[in-house]
């Protein structure tokens, strides 16, 4: 007998609690019964759940949800109970036994609160509904078909299926490893043994490391020798990775500029072996990485724009971790200012996506194999530590911290440009910038001494006057111009002061669309103009600022 308190169970997560107003229905019974299977099959790992009958949730006058205890007779509990037990018993497979619980109604004494308490079990459960047989989740707080990914992750979870990476592949035998990638790979792991021979490894007794299996497993119908899904990504050859997985690849894109918008300039295609690939794509962004920033004042004067190790580890999280089931390259995209990573497939679904996000999730593998054994190959840290070590190696770097971008069809990891670098961008867009506005102003003066030439003497002061009059009164101000000049009132304000005030993320796009052109246009001006690098430099309004803002105000 367990005691049931009910106000407990209404601030429980609504994940583990399901609210029936009634149950005597057929269609009801059956929407019950399938909530009862997707607690048993606890795909979010909540240890269970409740269905309560005889209680529903509205909302109260400020749209906040309540719960009303309507109550069950006596008649409809048993009724109820009775058939839900039989439905558990007929229609799902294996069968399912919730426990009983007969509640009083805090607000009826005439009626009775009807809670299935639903243990996780052990086993996936399905439910049989005429022809269909389908297996049923808890997403959120509602009941879903387990389908595709989230299907494979259940039955993952219950171990009715192997672990896509442990998974036989009858496709493919040990004819398909590359010898030469297999044999140096062996050798970098520390594995070869002279009683053990390199052709030892290919059976399917032999295993390469305690933790891993053998790279083959018997075919059940002929006793053939076919290779594990892993041994195929780690040590097979091109063509047949491509042949059979033609969407296992990596693509590295490298931008000029801060968007997609503008031309690439380069691009690769990474395919065959995911230990080949991570160490192309390695390579080829150590580049970036090594564009060392120097400043003799600072306390570190030599700094890189991004720490190698942080992007090793976020090119092999995305590798590692990435849902091979789902049919899309792993994208490796380089700006000026960040190195984007993204990876195929959401979280594993032991993961909590809080903790993921401020990087200080706990270790949970999508292939365990893959992870393993790429940290033997020191193309990783120990395993669960990668996305600590990118945070961490980040910060000793002086960069911003990494951000994550969670949605259902992939994880994105964002890698900014060290702050140093920012400012080195700053320096040469305002060095840029002095000498657009040095050459434009020499060719007003040129323009205005040529005008004041051919100007009558008795017309010159009254053209004046009116010109300065119609600039003020007509000038276009742009969107951004505007923006700028309501922004600085009497106080001085930093590019990255102006950056948060204008919600924009892109320092360059803030330099470039607002800066730039507010000081051609004579609307502000810096506060060093002798130093236009200077990293104290700010910007304020000019006379012809504040006559313009006043206008606008007014």
């Amino acid at each position: 007998m367990y005691n049931i308190d009910l106000k407990k169970l209404a601030a429980r997560e609504s994940e583990k609690v399901e609210w029936k107003e009634n149950g005597d229905d057929k269609e009801i019974v059956k929407n019950i019964v399938k909530t009862i299977s997707a607690f048993a099959n606890d795909l979010a790992n909540m240890g269970g759940g409740y269905v309560v009958c005889g209680a529903k949730e509205i909302t109260d006058e400020f749209g906040f949800q309540k719960l009303r205890y309507t109550g069950l007779s006596a008649e409809k509990l048993k009724k109820i109970e009775g058939q839900v037990l039989q439905h558990c018993r007929d229609y799902v497979c294996p069968s399912i036994a919730p426990l009983v619980q007969i509640v009083d109604n805090p607000e009826d004494e005439a009626t009775k609160i009807l809670v299935f308490i639903i243990h996780a079990s052990a086993a996936a459960h399905t439910y049989r509904n005429g022809a269909t047989v389908n297996y049923y989740v808890r997403i959120g707080r509602a009941t879903r078909e387990a389908r595709n990914g989230i299907l494979s992750q259940l039955l993952t979870s219950k171990q009715a299926i192997l672990p896509f990476d442990r998974r036989p592949n009858p496709n493919v035998n040990e004819n398909d490893i590359d010898t030469f990638l297999f044999r140096d790979c062996i050798n970098a792991m520390n594995l070869s043994r002279q009683v053990i021979r390199l052709e030892d490894y290919l059976s399917d007794t032999e295993q390469i490391a305690e933790f891993v299996p053998p790279l083959l497993v018997k075919k059940p119908l002929d006793g053939g020798l076919c290779l594990r899904n892993f041994a195929l990504f780690l040590f097979g050859k091109k063509e047949s990775i491509s042949r059979y997985f033609p969407d296992i690849y990596t693509v590295v894109s490298i931008y000029n500029g801060v968007s997609r918008s503008e031309p690439t300039a380069e691009r690769f295609m990474l395919n065959g072996s995911i230990i080949e690939q991570a160490r192309r794509a390695i390579e080829l962004l150590s580049i970036q990485a090594n564009n060392t920033l120097f400043d003799k004042t600072s306390k570190k004067p030599n700094q890189q724009k991004y720490p190698l190790r942080a992007i090793q580890e976020a090119v092999v999280n995305a590798i590692v971790h990435r849902d091979y089931e789902k049919y899309e390259p792993i994208r490796i995209t380089v700006f000026r200012n960040r190195i984007e990573i993204m990876s195929p497939g959401t979280l594993h679904w032991g993961v909590d996506k809080e903790k993921f996000l401020a990087g200080k999730a706990s270790p949970k593998w999508r292939n365990q194999s893959f992870a393993y054994l790429f940290n033997k190959l020191n193309l990783a840290q120990a395993e669960g530590q990668g996305l600590d070590t990118i945070f961490r190696t980040m910060q000793a770097e002086g960069c911003p911290d990494p951000l994550l971008e969670v949605s259902e069809d992939n994880i994105i990891c964002i890698l900014p440009a060290s702050d140093r670098y920012e400012e080195e961008i700053d320096a040469n867009i305002n060095t840029q910038d002095n000498t657009q506005d040095n050459t434009t102003v020499s060719t007003q003066d040129n323009t205005q001494v040529s005008t004041q030439d051919t100007v009558p003497d008795n017309t010159t002061e009254d053209t004046t006057d009116n010109t300065t009059d119609n600039t003020i009164d007509n000038t276009q101000v742009s969107t951004q111009d505007n923006k700028i000049l309501l922004l600085l009132n009497s106080s001085e304000l930093s590019t990255n002061e102006i950056k948060k005030l204008l919600y924009l993320k892109d320092k360059i796009n803030v330099i470039k669309n607002y800066i730039q052109p507010a000081i051609r246009a004579g609307l502000i001006e810096m506060t060093i103009p002798d130093k236009p690098n200077s990293k104290y430099q700010k910007y304020r309004l000019t006379t012809k600022g504040k006559e313009l803002k006043n206008k606008l105000i007014n």
